[in-house]
């Protein structure tokens, strides 16, 4: 199990070398772009197209007050592509998640804007797990805008697909939504007229819909889900998630 100190202590590292040996600025920058009072805007992707030395994430305008610049020592930290969703019922804040090296794999991380600046990076799991984490697909809910988050992880050769829901400050527990022996990848999250989650995602026979319901209470909080109490069940071709009432 990897230890997170350790690969903050690595992150640390890297940004150290970013600062301090950086030579002429790449062209590549993700960020959220601000108004005068510091307002979100909208995100901003600019990258190096060079197949050779591919640069995402590098910060390409320094001390631009307009621009809130986002994790620009992923390149030197390995971090994949990010995926955004701006949630509407926040003023259209962006949340963001990637895919990170933990010192041994990959697992997934996560960050939103705040009052013009980026929270701190996070673990969407406390606990590195195996297997490599990736493509992360992430959909408000129409309903109460409550953030989910799809992925899949390359576990042996085989992928599989989870998915978690956002509590207040954290993300829940990893379930897992496709067959144990199936190999499942890149998921999408929809969510039908009834409220009603739907994960699609590909299988070498093609993609499968996979219906989640939840009878989970109108309120959810971080302490809901310390110990992973929440679960899926099979319903024939549907999937319920129970969550228990808070205590």
């Amino acid at each position: 199990m990897i230890s997170r100190n350790k690969v903050a202590a690595l992150a640390a590292v890297a940004c150290f070398l970013v600062t301090t040996l950086a030579g002429t600025p790449a062209l590549a920058e993700i960020g959220a772009k601000l108004d005068k009072q510091g307002n979100y805007v909208r995100m901003i992707y600019i990258t190096n197209a060079s197949a050779k030395n591919l640069m995402i994430w590098s910060e390409l305008r320094t001390g631009h007050r307009s621009i809130a610049p986002l994790n620009p020592e992923g390149d030197v930290l390995m971090d994949s592509w990010p995926y955004y969703v701006e949630n509407r019922f926040e003023g259209n804040r962006p949340y963001v998640a990637w895919s990170r090296f933990n010192g041994n794999d990959y697992d997934l991380v996560w960050t939103r804007l705040l009052d013009g600046e980026w929270a701190q990076v996070e673990w969407v799991e406390s606990i590195a797990r195996p297997g490599m984490d990736q493509d992360p697909h992430m959909a408000s809910h129409p309903v109460d805008g409550r953030l989910h988050l799809a992925w899949w992880s390359d576990e042996d050769g085989v992928g599989k697909v989870y998915l978690s829901i956002f509590l207040e400050n954290c993300w829940m527990d990893r379930f897992l939504v496709s067959d144990l022996n199936v190999d499942s990848r890149y998921p999408v999250i929809e969510f039908l007229a009834d409220g009603r989650i739907q994960v699609t995602y590909d299988t070498p026979n093609g993609p499968v819909n996979r219906i989640i319901t939840s009878d989970s209470p109108q309120t959810i909080t971080d302490d809901i889900d310390p110990t992973g109490k929440a679960k899926v069940e099979e319903d024939d071709h549907e999937f319920k998630l129970k969550i228990p009432p808070t205590q």
